[in-house]
């Protein structure tokens, strides 16, 4: 299933996976749309890559979700990337254990009720969750908990939806901007070496892997309810 003059929306797509994903399926021969809540990036974006669509919104604004995919006539494929990591005890603020839910779990139903009557009827939708659901992490208990749920509601919407596919994608640790934004540029380097020894291959996955992995679930046209592990292995040990 070529992915030539399909419109695909990718969300969280300024950085890392996102943007990464973005810049293949537009390699792809794809018509892109990126949305974020960076202005500045997305105006770079916009000058970079000036055949693209970028809108502005915060996927926790209903209403600014509803008022950008209005703009959008058909939808193919669309990837969802947003979400931050919040690193806070189980017993710490609850405003910080919520955000996690709003960005990742309501988050992602604004962005399925604006996009849904949109979607053409064999389009796909792919959410990104991470390792955290399989191992879980002390201080990321809400940011794991929100996970797990994007993949149940997932399979969910496989039936509500039909015949629109759903699938998430599962990376392990990847070097993106998020990183160094969570742990300072030591810190960052610190996890990565860590998780490099951990993991069967050696190393730590990139963006454009992951990215890859996106292209390749959007153009399986019987792929459909998955959640794939991309971890380099390490979920088998």
């Amino acid at each position: 299933m070529a992915l030539t003059g399909k419109r695909i929306v990718v969300v969280g797509g300024t950085s890392g996976i996102g943007l990464a994903t973005a810049h293949a399926a537009s390699a792809a021969g794809a018509q892109v749309t990126v949305i974020g809540r960076d202005p500045a990036r997305l105006s770079q974006l916009a000058k970079d890559n000036p055949g693209w669509r970028v809108a502005c919104a915060d996927i926790t604004d209903a209403d600014a979700i509803e008022t950008i995919f209005a703009d959008e006539a058909r939808i193919d494929h669309l990837f969802i990337s947003a979400g931050t990591i919040i690193i806070e005890p189980a017993t710490g603020a609850m405003d910080r254990l919520r955000a996690p839910f709003e960005e990742r779990v309501f988050g992602l139903l604004h962005v399925v009720r604006a996009a849904m009557p949109r979607f053409a009827p064999d389009g796909s939708f792919t959410a990104t969750t991470g390792d955290l659901v399989q191992r879980p992490h002390p201080m990321l208990a809400a940011v794991a908990a929100a996970a797990a749920a994007v993949e149940t509601l997932c399979k969910t919407f496989v039936q509500e939806f039909a015949p629109i596919r759903f699938n998430v994608v599962s990376p392990g640790a990847v070097d993106t901007p998020l990183m160094a934004g969570l742990l300072g540029e030591e810190g960052r380097q610190a996890m990565l070496a860590d998780q490099a020894t951990k993991v069967p291959i050696r190393r730590i996955g990139s963006a454009d892997e992951i990215a890859a992995l996106v292209l390749s679930i959007m153009q399986n046209g019987y792929l459909n309810g998955a959640v794939i592990p991309i971890d380099g292995g390490l979920h088998a040990t």
